[in-house]
Formats: C-alpha cells, structure tokens, sequence
C-alpha cells in the first residue's frame, strides 16, 4: 500500500477510535454512573480479578506532586457532585500524546481512583499486577505501597517496565478508599504519536 495512504488510514481510524472512547466516557457520567467502583468479596471469587482499566472513571492530573496522593486532595479536587463535568475524566487504557486529545502532561502524569471497600475485605491483602509502558508508583489511601520501574522527568532519569512484579497492599479500614498511580511515559512519547494507544493495562486480585 502506498505510504502516504496507509498513514492516512491510520489517522481516520485513530480518530474514530478515539471519538468512540470519549463518546463513551461522557455517556457513563450523564446516565448517572457513580464516581466509585465498588469492591467485595464476591469479586474475588474462583481466583477471578478486577480490570482497572475498565473501571471507569479515573481521573487525572498533568504533572507530578507526591502530595496529589492524599486522600484529601483527591476528595476535594474530583470527589464532588459536578463530578461528570470535569475536564479531569480519564481512560487508563489510552495515553494520548497528540492534541487535541493529550494529557498535556509532557511526560509526567497522576491517575485516581475512588473505590467503596466492603467491611468484609478490610485489612486483606490485595495486589495489582498488569502491564505498563513507563514507570509508576503506587499508592493506597496516600501510603506508598510500590513500584515498577522509576519515575523520571527526562528519558534518562526514568525506568520504563512492562509486565512488572505484583505490588502488594491492604485495603484499609473504611468505605471510601483511593488508589492514585503516580506515571511517567518518556520514552513512549520518543517513540512516537503512533504508540498513543499504549495505556497501563492492570488488574486488582
């Protein structure tokens, strides 16, 4: 196939693609989906796990700031009532480095998430494995729970992974917990715009 034309396809189709996941992000915010994704222990059943990245929604935050994984920030800057109109809305699954639909991060990003923990899991031990295309930090509820990789603000201060061991936490002792994953993606954005559908592929168990 010519080149020029095939690059053409590409962009159309990635347009499309897109339009679709946006499309379906509004639409889980208007028909009244919560901002929490619930966790029992009916989930875990037969060794079955959770796919983060189709818990939707996470939401997000360019640049980096280690106290963006308090609890209280995360309440106060996502956690509210006007919560679907947010410019903050996010799919894990996606990174995007082209406009209009980039994270205008510039290599550095934070993804949160709102759960509502059953009593029954309380204090059990959960773990998050997956596969990713940069470097990331963990943290339950603000605590620091583990890595995979090293975050960095060039490509030569980070440590991208792929697949990466399990990080391990406990849930802790009330309803409302938060996972905040702290991102860097500098050599995905060295490789290029055609990676843009490269996200963080991971699972709860």
């Amino acid at each position: 196939m010519n080149a020029p034309l095939h690059k053409l396809i590409n962009i159309f189709w990635s347009l499309g693609l897109l339009t679709v996941l946006f499309w379906g992000i509004n639409l889980q915010a208007q028909d009244g989906y919560p901002s929490y994704t619930n966790i029992t222990s009916g989930d875990f059943q037969d060794n079955a796990v959770i796919s983060l990245e189709h818990s939707h929604p996470w939401f997000y935050k360019a640049g980096d700031d280690t106290s963006w994984a308090n609890p209280e920030f995360i309440r106060n800057e996502f956690i509210h009532e006007n919560w679907p109109d947010t410019d903050h809305l996010s799919n894990i699954e996606f990174m995007f480095d082209f406009p209009p639909y980039s994270f205008d991060a510039d290599g550095n990003v934070w993804f949160f998430k709102e759960f509502r923990v059953d009593s029954t899991e309380f204090g059990k031990r959960y773990a998050i494995t997956g596969k990713i295309h940069g470097a990331m930090e963990v943290y339950v509820n603000g605590s620091r729970t583990g890595a995979a990789g090293r975050i960095g603000f060039n490509r030569d201060e980070e440590i991208p992974r792929g697949h990466f061991l399990p990080v391990s936490f406990e849930w802790g002792n009330t309803e409302q917990q938060f996972i905040a994953l702290r991102y860097s993606y500098h050599e995905l954005m060295e490789v290029g715009p055609q990676t843009y559908i490269l996200g963080l592929n991971l699972f709860i168990g």
